[in-house]
């Protein structure tokens, strides 16, 4: 029986990751949870990548305003920033654009 090759190069360059979020959120208009209020949510982070050739650093800013109607029944509107858009989409897209936007309609389901 003999020995496989004992030089594998098992060696890979090395990266490094630093990142951080800040979020901010509160009632605007109206009271907390209570139909007619607004509220408003933004958020920023920031990642640095060292040593990855495949990943970029990048900033993302969120803003997100909420209309409560009922207690149970939201409509949310939101603003996405991105300075690298391959990260507001599906990569395979391909997307042109540094910022997106979404509005969607939450609804609490009684349990």
């Amino acid at each position: 029986m003999t020995r496989g090759d004992p030089a594998i190069p098992l060696a890979r360059p090395s990266s490094r990751t630093i990142s951080g979020t800040v979020k901010l959120a509160g009632v605007v208009v109206g009271e907390l949870d209570k139909p007619g209020s607004l509220r408003l949510d933004l958020s920023g982070s920031y990642e640095d990548v060292t040593g990855d050739p495949k990943r970029n650093d990048r900033v993302v800013a969120t803003a997100s305003l909420t209309y409560r109607i009922s207690g149970d029944l939201q409509i949310p509107v939101g603003l996405i920033y991105s300075s690298n858009p391959d990260y507001l989409e599906d990569p395979a897209k391909k997307p042109d654009k540094k910022l997106s936007a979404h509005l969607g309609l939450t609804l609490k389901l009684p349990l």
